[in-house]
């Protein structure tokens, strides 16, 4: 009997086609040509979930099968898309997290859509007091909809110091 990593060694290169209901996800998203074994079909589930889930969609489902002797088809039905339920921050000390959720042009129940959050992160990132932006993770919330969950780092906010003369006369001193 044969090793699981000898039969992936072993097998033919397979072509995979992608049907089902749109939104599809390109080609480029599980590889044009693939070795058929248990972690590339493992592999290419992941795939095609995570382009899911990055598009607002954590519902999801693929089913894989053999469409050919040298062909595999992915059938998808992503599930309906996502409301976006709360923005979270990992990292912040002293910046109110509302200030900077403020900044996303994308309100709680409205659909979640990637590019909103794109230009998002880039204005966070061109923000004097934040010293890194990093990447944002999408969770499932209690009510169903998307959290993101985004790492920020904030820099030194620096200091600021006045001071203004004052006398018991209730005037200033010049």
């Amino acid at each position: 009997m044969a090793f699981p990593a000898m039969l992936c060694a072993l097998a033919a290169s397979i072509s995979l086609g992608v049907t089902g209901s749109p939104p599809l996800p390109p080609p480029e998203v599980a590889g044009a040509e693939l070795q058929l074994c248990d972690s590339t079909v493992l592999a290419i589930q992941e795939e095609i979930l995570g382009w899911y889930l990055f598009q607002g969609y954590p519902f999801a489902r693929v089913g894989l099968y053999l469409s050919g002797p040298d062909s595999m088809t992915a059938a998808v039905a992503p599930g309906r898309h996502a409301e976006l339920e709360e923005v979270r921050f990992e990292g912040l000390e002293d910046t109110d997290p509302r200030v900077l959720a403020r900044l996303l042009r994308l309100e709680t129940g409205e659909p979640y859509e990637p590019e909103p959050v794109e230009r998002w992160q880039s204005r966070l990132s061109r923000l004097r007091f934040v010293e890194w932006v990093g990447p944002h993770a999408l969770l499932l919330g209690p009510m169903g909809g998307l959290v993101i969950v985004q790492e920020i780092i904030e820099g030194p906010s620096g200091s600021f110091a006045a001071s203004f003369g004052f006398t018991s006369s209730g005037g200033s001193e010049e």
